[in-house]
């Protein structure tokens, strides 16, 4: 149960965060939300800063354990990046809140600590993604490529959709009242996109 209450003010701070900002969430907001009293959030995380790092540690930390799980899978080097997308298209579009508490922390670089942890984070992620893509190069399933920048595309492209959703929504031709660039048929579309690209990309080259 209190595992449950845990999570149920990570998932309010998570909302408030990524509509108002660090600055802009009181803990009493917060408990509001959550409907919780002051006390609880001291008991769980003692302040709002380590709050607001054990949401940026929960997400984190699922998508570096996905990563290292598709890493170990006994898979050919062109199924993993398949599973590579399909996480990532997956993970960002079902949290675009936290995609925007993320590059608002990065582009704003005011709490230092915070952007210490963020950038860990995604060089971790940046890290074990490039795994693949040298385990694919050195199968010769994969040309000689920068995996670095490789990964930066990748993971660039999907995030732009996302922290953009209504310039992405007019740019797919995507206009109706209830349009959502996270909607079921954009995420199909993003993922035969990017499975497409990364084979135009990665694969040898035949002379």
């Amino acid at each position: 149960m209190s595992a449950d209450k845990r999570e149920h003010i990570l998932d309010a701070a998570e909302e408030l965060f990524s509509h108002h900002g660090f600055e802009g969430t009181s803990v009493r907001v917060i408990c509001q939300k959550a409907g919780v009293n002051s006390a609880m959030i001291s008991y769980y995380f003692g302040s709002k800063e380590k709050l607001f790092q054990a949401m940026v540690e929960r997400r984190a930390g699922a998508t570096a354990m996905a990563l290292k799980f598709i890493n170990a899978k006994e898979h050919e080097p062109w199924k993993k990046m398949e599973l590579v997308v399909d996480h990532y298209v997956d993970k960002i579009f079902s949290n675009v809140g936290f995609q925007r508490i993320m590059y608002r922390e990065l582009s704003l670089d005011q709490r230092g600590w915070i952007t210490e942890a963020i950038m860990d984070i995604i060089l971790q992620n940046t890290r074990e993604m490039a795994k693949i893509i040298d385990e694919g190069v050195q199968k010769k399933a994969f040309r000689k490529v920068d995996s670095e920048l490789t990964v930066v595309t990748l993971v660039g492209a999907i995030s732009k959709l996302t922290l953009c959703s209504t310039l992405s929504c007019k740019i797919l031709g995507d206009e109706g009242p209830k349009a959502s660039i996270t909607d079921e048929a954009n995420k199909k579309r993003v993922k035969k996109h990017l499975h497409d690209l990364m084979k135009a990309h990665l694969s040898p080259v035949h002379k």
